[in-house]
C-alpha cells in the first residue's frame, strides 16, 4: 500500500567502482527522505556546500563499509575514490532511483 507520508529515511545499493577490482562494490546507503520543498532548498545550496557537507545532509548510514559511517570516513572515501563520481551516484541513486 502506498503510504501518503513516507517514511523518514529509506535503503537504497549503491554500486561505487573500486580500482584494480572488476566488480564495483555495493554499499547500503541510508538515506534521508527528503519531500519536494526540502529537496528543492537542498539542490539550491549544493553548489555552496562541500560534497561532504551534501553527502552528510542525505546521509544517515551505510553497510558494506570497512568503517562506521562519520565525516571523517566519508572525506577518506571521497578522498580515496574518485569523489565527483562517488558523489553524482549517492545523489542520483537518492532522487532517480538509480
Amino acid at each position: 500500500m502506498l503510504q501518503v507520508t513516507p517514511n523518514p529515511k529509506f535503503d537504497a545499493t549503491v554500486e561505487v567502482p573500486v580500482p584494480g577490482q572488476t566488480k564495483p562494490e555495493k554499499l547500503t546507503i541510508t538515506f534521508k527522505y527528503m519531500n519536494t520543498t526540502e529537496r528543492e532548498a537542498f539542490m539550491k545550496k549544493l553548489n555552496e556546500s562541500s560534497k561532504v557537507d551534501a553527502l552528510l545532509d542525505i546521509i544517515e548510514d551505510w553497510k558494506g563499509v570497512d568503517a562506521s559511517f562519520s565525516r571523517e570516513v566519508l572525506e577518506n572515501l571521497l578522498t580515496n575514490f574518485t569523489s565527483e563520481h562517488v558523489h553524482k551516484v549517492l545523489l542520483r541513486r537518492l532522487f532517480h532511483g538509480g
